[in-house]
């Protein structure tokens, strides 16, 4: 059961950076900061004029994380399958146009996930790097796929939510943020990526996630360059006939600044080498 779920959770996070990770778009619309009133305007609004100004905001924060052309976070999860719960914790870094690198601390284990598309790779400790792209993705579609996402596909999310709201501000580190909340379907978002992307060896994490039902999330949003400062998401998927729960927050630490992205690995093993690497 424990490989299993070290597996799975592993697969979701090579399946999400994937899926979400791509080039900034030229053709993003200029953002601006929203006003000063905005926030409370947004919060005393109501009725269908209420929603348009959230929309409006929501809309605003995606075009301005489309366009990034980088950014750096770290990200916190709980998850919870029959009688075992355990934290996963790591960090994340984005480079435009298609570079993004992702480390994880799971299980006493640490990982990491390098993808420059259409490139992905996997590192195991003890074990190395494990190529995994030519094993899950086709090489041509999803090159021109991830030219057209944002980074970590935020504005897919954003976009995709239903029932959203604003709800009262909040302060992170002394800054104020507006929060957001709102739920979304992970299939729905799945269905929209082109069938020719994924390669039938991916489609057990796909299920895995389009068998989830809808999740919570909700978004910390700075007024002045709209772009995220945190965001969480809430969901349920089951897993080897057993219910998982998930609780994740990802806190956006710097946004068009520097990062540090490893280069892609000289001799990688091949992914069908992955599975006996994973410790059970």
């Amino acid at each position: 059961m424990r490989r299993c779920i070290l597996g799975l959770v592993l697969a979701a996070g090579v399946l999400a950076s994937v899926a979400g990770c791509g080039g900034s778009s030229k053709n993003a619309a200029p953002t601006r900061g929203l006003p000063a009133a905005t926030a409370a305007t947004d919060a005393s609004a109501s009725g269908s004029d209420g929603q348009k100004t959230q929309s409006d905001a929501l809309l605003r924060s995606s075009d301005s994380t489309t366009a990034a052309q980088s950014f750096e976070g770290t990200l916190h999860a709980t998850i919870s399958a029959g009688p075992m719960n355990f934290s996963e914790d790591g960090t994340m870094a984005f480079q435009a146009p298609s570079r993004f690198y992702m480390t994880m601390n799971l299980m006493g284990q640490s990982f990491s996930v390098l993808a420059d598309a259409p490139d992905v790779y996997v590192e195991v400790p003890g074990q190395g790097w494990f190529s995994v792209g030519d094993a899950v993705i086709n090489r041509d579609a999803y090159e021109q796929y991830a030219k057209n996402r944002g980074p970590v596909d935020y504005a897919g999310i954003v976009k995709s939510l239903e029932d959203h709201k604003q709800v009262a501000d909040d302060v992170i580190d002394g800054k104020t943020y507006q929060h957001y909340s709102g739920t979304f379907d992970l299939a729905q978002m799945l269905d929209k990526i082109p069938a020719d992307v994924f390669k039938q060896q991916a489609q057990m994490g796909l299920d895995m996630l389009r068998n989830a039902p809808p999740a919570t999330l909700e978004a910390w949003i700075d007024p002045d360059t709209n772009l995220p400062r945190r965001m969480t998401m809430n969901m349920d998927m089951p897993i080897a006939g057993k219910d998982m729960t998930m609780q994740m927050t990802m806190d956006y630490t710097s946004w068009n600044q520097p990062v540090d992205i490893p280069p892609a690995p000289t001799n990688p093993r091949p992914y069908s080498d992955l599975q006996g690497a994973l410790k059970p």
